[in-house]
C-alpha cells in the first residue's frame, strides 16, 4: 500500500468491534500508529475485549469515536469494514484520502451459547488478521 506517513483509520458502525480489532492488531504487527471510529461510537463489547486478550492485546480501555471528530487530513488512508462505514467514509474521506473498504462480516447476533458467539468473534478477528497482514504486505 506504499509508504504510510500517516496513522491508518480504521471503521465500522458503532467503533466497538471489528474496527477496534484492525486498530489493535495493525499496531501490534506493524508498530505503526492507527485508530479506529464508527458511524456512531457504541458501547465496549465484552466479547471483543475477550478474544483480543486471547491473543495478548488489551483493548479494555478503548474509547468509541465518530467521524465527526476527526479529519481526514490527518489519516494515510481510511479503511471499513461495514456497510454503513462503507458510505460514510466515501462521504468523509472525499477524496483527501485513499477509502478502501473490506466486507468483515458481523461476528453475529447473539445466536447460541458464549463459546459459540465467541467462536464467531474469533473468526472476524482471524480475518481481520489475514487482511492486514496480506494487504499490508506483513
Amino acid at each position: 500500500m506504499g509508504d504510510i506517513q500517516k496513522p491508518v483509520l480504521f471503521a465500522c458502525t458503532l467503533n466497538c468491534v471489528r474496527s477496534v480489532m484492525a486498530e489493535a492488531i495493525y499496531k501490534n504487527v506493524t508498530a505503526k500508529e492507527a485508530q479506529s471510529c464508527g458511524v456512531m461510537p457504541g458501547p465496549s463489547n465484552g466479547f471483543t475485549i475477550a478474544v483480543m486478550q486471547e491473543i495478548e492485546l488489551d483493548v479494555s480501555s478503548h474509547f468509541a469515536q465518530d467521524f465527526d471528530s476527526l479529519n481526514p487530513d490527518d489519516f494515510s488512508m481510511v479503511i471499513s469494514m461495514s456497510s454503513e462505514a462503507n458510505s460514510h467514509a466515501a462521504t468523509w474521506a472525499a477524496g483527501r484520502i485513499n477509502h478502501y473498504h473490506w466486507a468483515i462480516p458481523e461476528p453475529g447476533a447473539g445466536d447460541g451459547n458464549r463459546e459459540m458467539q465467541l467462536n464467531g468473534y474469533r473468526t472476524v478477528r482471524d480475518e481481520i488478521a489475514t487482511h492486514i497482514h496480506q494487504v499490508f504486505q506483513l
